[in-house]
């Protein structure tokens, strides 16, 4: 088994990983911690586009990013492509 290095990913990329790690019962009892402070975007200043990345993408990109990125993303999707993994996991936004 080979164990991907979490410094080549994004902070969202990496926080989809940690998450798949702890439903899968690696992490034991240590629970991701969530830091509001840390926000996500795009690295090179351009606004984040979830008609550019997958669904898995776009997802974890939601969970780090600040709730009025969030909104700006479902929006974007809502107009866009509309896929339904995106728009039902993050109804109420």
């Amino acid at each position: 088994m080979t164990i991907p290095d979490p410094l080549a990913y994004t902070p969202h990329e990496q926080a989809v990983m940690a998450e798949r790690l702890y439903h899968a019962g690696m992490l034991g009892d240590r629970v991701p911690k969530w830091d509001p402070d840390a926000t996500a975007s795009e690295s090179n200043g351009e606004p984040f586009n979830p008609s550019d990345h997958s669904v898995s993408t776009v997802n974890g990109y939601l969970m780090a990013c600040s709730p009025a990125e969030a909104r700006r993303v479902i929006a974007a999707e809502m107009v866009g492509k509309k896929r339904d993994g995106i728009l039902r996991k993050n109804r109420g936004i």
